[in-house]
């Protein structure tokens, strides 16, 4: 029957004269494609803080095309170096003679009293490097005609071996003032002392240069970074030729000066040619021994536990290093010590080990320990001493008013026993 069904058309085709048409396979129709593009990254947002505008969706670059765009930053500018950097510039002479005294001759002075082999690391070279960049750029100008009587004060303060310590003598006023500054205001400047008197660098640190500015009103920040030029050549009258502030810094922020017979706690505190003398600030500096200060004495005299005192010589009796030219070597064990050289700090002197016993008589060793003090009670019970103190046991009510318990004469019951095999 399928067969029959199959031959109808071809039978009526025949009888009508007509053909049948041959259907071309259908094919899916062809589309275009789009070549595939990468889709930007997708940024979360978060509901707990305001949309910004980094935040929007931004058109997609490739970061290979970003980089050979981006425009190779030099690696000289990202380099951190200090602001005296220049490296090709030859030592002036007079920078030479000038660090070479306020550094190698303290120095050598120190060697031949501690008679050492070799003093430690000397900062003349990078003082006769910074002070040669500032004088052949004519930043600042020296003083040559002081330049002798600098190196005589220094070699007369450093006589003999009493001042070794951890005190050393300050800068002489013959080496203060020396060098004179030519940078006007709001020019730029690596030191205060480039600048005229009495404007200071502002902005200054070690690897950024700052503008020569005059002094700060009350609550401008202060004090955040040295002044390489004048701690190399021991300039300690920086802050009062070139004032940061126009009354003084404290705790990083400019503050007011007091006026004149009131109180205060240091001499900045107080306006200039005023001193802190009895918490109080009043005129003049005090000059005699046995004064009463609050801050600084005139030199050489210090100020100590509230009297100006003069520096007591090696050999005296004291009882801290402000009372002597050098040190106050104290024994172990007491407050009273003398006057004497130190050329080392305690604390970077080698560790001096107790003699061992091992080695010595019985005699001896029982000398050794009687000579030891009693040991604590805490002490007896770690090292099984006898102590005054009664032990633990004695300390107990007599058994007789002690609650009793039955016990039992059942064995003690073995640990891990459930672990134990069973007996068969």
């Amino acid at each position: 029957m399928r067969h029959l069904l199959l031959f109808v058309p071809i039978a009526l085709s025949v009888v009508l004269g007509c053909d049948i048409e041959r259907i071309p396979p259908q094919t899916p129709p062809q589309t275009t494609q789009r070549p595939e593009k990468p889709y930007p990254p997708q940024t979360v947002i978060s509901p707990l803080r305001p949309t910004r505008a980094e935040d929007q969706p931004t058109t997609y670059q490739d970061p290979l095309e970003q980089a050979q765009q981006r425009t190779p930053t030099p690696r000289s500018s990202r380099s951190i170096r200090p602001v005296y950097h220049e490296r090709h510039l030859p030592p002036h002479p007079h920078a030479q003679q000038l660090c070479a005294a306020l550094h190698t001759l303290p120095a050598k002075r120190k060697q031949t009293c501690c008679r050492e082999r070799a003093f430690g690391y000397l900062v003349t070279p990078e003082c006769i490097r910074t002070l040669s960049i500032a004088l052949h750029q004519k930043t600042v100008t020296l003083d040559t005609s002081a330049l002798s009587a600098c190196a005589q004060a220094i070699q007369q303060a450093h006589q003999g071996c009493a001042w070794v310590g951890p005190w050393p003598p300050p800068t002489p006023t013959a080496c203060l003032s020396l060098l004179r500054g030519t940078r006007p205001q709001g020019q730029p400047c690596r030191s205060s002392l480039e600048c005229l008197r009495p404007l200071h660098c502002h902005n200054l640190g070690p690897t950024q240069s700052g503008r020569c500015a005059p002094p700060q009103p009350h609550g401008t920040p202060c004090g955040a970074a040295p002044d390489p030029l004048a701690v190399y050549t021991r300039q300690d009258n920086t802050e009062t030729e070139h004032p940061t502030c126009q009354g003084y810094c404290r705790r990083f922020r400019c503050r007011t000066h007091h006026t004149p017979h009131s109180s205060c706690s240091a001499d900045i505190q107080c306006t200039k040619g005023h001193s802190c003398n009895g918490h109080r600030c009043i005129q003049g500096q005090p000059n005699t021994e046995q004064a009463r200060c609050s801050g600084r004495c005139a030199s050489p005299l210090r100020c100590v536990k509230g009297r100006c005192i003069r520096p007591k010589p090696q050999g005296s009796p004291c009882l801290s290093s402000l009372e002597c030219l050098g040190a106050c070597e104290i024994p172990d064990g007491q407050t009273l010590g003398r006057c004497a050289i130190q050329c080392l700090h305690p604390l970077l002197r080698p560790y001096k080990h107790r003699p061992s016993t091992s080695h010595t008589s019985p005699a001896s060793r029982r000398q050794t320990h009687a000579l030891r003090p009693p040991p604590s009670h805490q002490q007896a019970r770690i090292l099984h001493l006898p102590t005054s103190r009664p032990p633990n046991h004695a300390l107990r009510p007599p058994p007789s008013t002690l609650p009793t318990t039955p016990r039992t004469n059942r064995p003690p019951q073995r640990k891990f026993s459930h672990l134990a095999p069973k007996k068969r």
